[in-house]
Order: structure tokens, then C-alpha cells, then sequence
């Protein structure tokens, strides 16, 4: 095992016995959680390390009563042992309702005077720069700095008007092209990154390729993990609109829904 040693910033790698981690293992098996659930410690089962989520695959590596011990990823990265009731990996268990996900991004709108009137191409910020404004939001929660739109632009590239999707890894984003509409699974992919601490900026139009926009997803404020609502996961919106869900932004207000989604970028 690598595990913390004093005087080791990065840990050592040493030998220990199986025994002292594992109860009953015979052999590692994996099991797919069906609804969230509260993972603990060997030592005190009425403490609460944390969650297993819904659809986290999970690594059965011991047995005890009604609990596993499993080997399950964890929030920030990574994986962590701890032991979860059996219940959980059940289809028969009930469906619990999700903690909230907040992710403190700033706010910052295309139309602000001190950038709108940057131009990207032959056109401004202010624009026709949302896509822009979202990437300089995420950089800065990321980086934990304050980068503003005219800044990050300097990070990316353009064709004329278009970004260049290539250059978004410049700020450490990557992205997923979607060319449909909403569905569960791209809301479980948007759920997961924000559970990683990621936000997503989510782009989408409508059916005849109107009204295209951007804003960034920044968190989640509960009810089923396996069955998603747009209404429940947060928004931040660079214009003028103001959407606070990602329910209103896809409704468009009076106009077409944008019902067609192109590409998440996280």
C-alpha cells in the first residue's frame, strides 16, 4: 500500500496484512450502486464518510452482515474504502433524494462595458461572446483566480467569429459533441462532473439551428440521481436573460425551445 507517513509529503509504499483492511474476502467482485447511499468506516458504523452515489461501480472486496466493503471512487478523484449496506447495490432499494451541489463560480455577463465592446472576430464580446464569457467563468473557478472574458479570449482561438474547439485545452477544458436532445444520460454526464467539482458549460439551439447560447451548469439542488430534471441543476448565464435553471434556459422564455444540444464543455 502507498498510505501517509510523517516526514513523507508524498506518502510511502510498505507492506501491511490483508487482515487488517479486509473482512471474509474471498475474492473481488463489482457491483454497480443503484441509488445513493452513506458509506462508513470499519470502525463506527454510525458515522458518515461520505456517499456512494447511483451508478457508481464499485469493487466488492469484503463482507460483513448486511455490509459490504467495498473500494469505490470518491468526490475530488480517486477511491476510498468503506463499507456500504448491500441495500444499495439492490434494485429493490428505495429511491433517496441527492445532497445539493454548489459550485461558487462567478457570475460574469458578455454585455459588462469593461469587455462587450472587445471584438472576437468581426463581432463583440457583448455580441456574441457567451460561449466566451462561460470559459472565462470556469477558468477562474478553476484556477481560483479572476480572468475576465477579454483576458481568456487571449487564451483561445478563433475563425473569425467560431472558436476553435481544439483550443479549449489552453484552459484545461475538454468537451463532449452532442447533436440531440436533452436526455438522462447527458444529465447523469453533467451530474457526475459537478459531483467531481467540475462545472459544465452546456451549449444548445434550436431544432433548425437557432437561438444557440451557452451558460455554465454550477450546481444541483437534489431529488433523484438516476432520474434527472433540468429544472434541479443551477445555471450561471452570461446574458441578458438571466435563466437561474437550466429548465428555464432550454425553454427559451417566449421564444423556440432550444431543444437541441451541441456539446458540453467541462
Amino acid at each position: 500500500v502507498k498510505c501517509p507517513w510523517t516526514g513523507y509529503s508524498s506518502g510511502r509504499v510498505v507492506y501491511t496484512k490483508l487482515s487488517y483492511f479486509f473482512q471474509n474476502t474471498s475474492s473481488v467482485s463489482t457491483k454497480t450502486a443503484t441509488v445513493k447511499t452513506k458509506c462508513y468506516s470499519k470502525s463506527n458504523l454510525s458515522t458518515s464518510l461520505g456517499y456512494v452515489y447511483a451508478n457508481d461501480k464499485c469493487y466488492i472486496i469484503g463482507t460483513s452482515g448486511n455490509y459490504y466493503q467495498v473500494l469505490c471512487p470518491w468526490t475530488g478523484g480517486g477511491y476510498q474504502i468503506c463499507w456500504v449496506n448491500k441495500s444499495a447495490f439492490s434494485s429493490s432499494g428505495s429511491s433517496v433524494t441527492s445532497s445539493a451541489i454548489k459550485l461558487n463560480v462567478p457570475l460574469y455577463k458578455q454585455n459588462d462595458s469593461r469587455w462587450a465592446n472587445v471584438y472576437i472576430g468581426n463581432k463583440t464580446i457583448g455580441s456574441i461572446g457567451c460561449t466566451t464569457t462561460c470559459i472565462a467563468m470556469v477558468y477562474s473557478y478553476n484556477t481560483g483566480t479572476t480572468v475576465y472574458p477579454n483576458a481568456v479570449k487571449n487564451k483561445l482561438k478563433y475563425s473569425n467569429n467560431d472558436l476553435y474547439w481544439s483550443s479549449i485545452s489552453n484552459v484545461g477544458l475538454t468537451s463532449k459533441q452532442y447533436n440531440c436532445s436533452m436526455s438522462n444520460d447527458i444529465l447523469s454526464t453533467i451530474y457526475s462532473k459537478l459531483k467531481a467539482g467540475k462545472p459544465v458549460i452546456i451549449g444548445a439551439q434550436t431544432s433548425s439551428g437557432g437561438s444557440q447560447h451557452w451558460v455554465v451548469i454550477t450546481g444541483y439542488t437534489g431529488s433523484s440521481t438516476t432520474n434527472f430534471s433540468t429544472a434541479d441543476f443551477t445555471i450561471n448565464d452570461p446574458g441578458s436573460c438571466n435563466y437561474s435553471t437550466l429548465k428555464a434556459f432550454l425553454a427559451n422564455g417566449s421564444n423556440t425551445d432550444r431543444t437541441k444540444i451541441i456539446r458540453i464543455m467541462y
